[in-house]
C-alpha cells in the first residue's frame, strides 16, 4: 500500500471526528452503538470464539472424490 500508515490513520481520525460530532448532537446514538458493539463482542467471546481452534477451516474432501460425478 503506498503511503502505508497514512490511509489507516486518516480513517481512524475521520471516524473519531464523526463520533465526536455525533456525540455533541445526540449522545444517545453513540451510546446505543457502543452498547451494540459491546454486546456483539461479549457474544463472540462467550459462544463463538474457541481457544482450541482459533481459525475455522473447510474440511478437506477425501482423495479421489469430485464435486460433480462424471456422466
Amino acid at each position: 500500500m503506498p503511503a502505508w500508515p497514512l490511509a489507516p490513520a486518516a480513517v481512524i481520525l475521520t471516524l473519531g471526528y464523526v463520533t465526536y460530532r455525533l456525540w455533541q448532537s445526540n449522545a444517545w446514538q453513540v451510546t446505543i452503538a457502543i452498547g451494540a458493539l459491546a454486546l456483539g463482542n461479549l457474544y463472540y467471546h462467550a459462544s463463538l470464539h474457541t481457544t482450541s481452534h482459533p481459525r475455522s477451516t473447510m474440511p478437506e474432501p477425501a482423495r479421489g472424490q469430485h464435486a460433480v460425478e462424471d456422466l
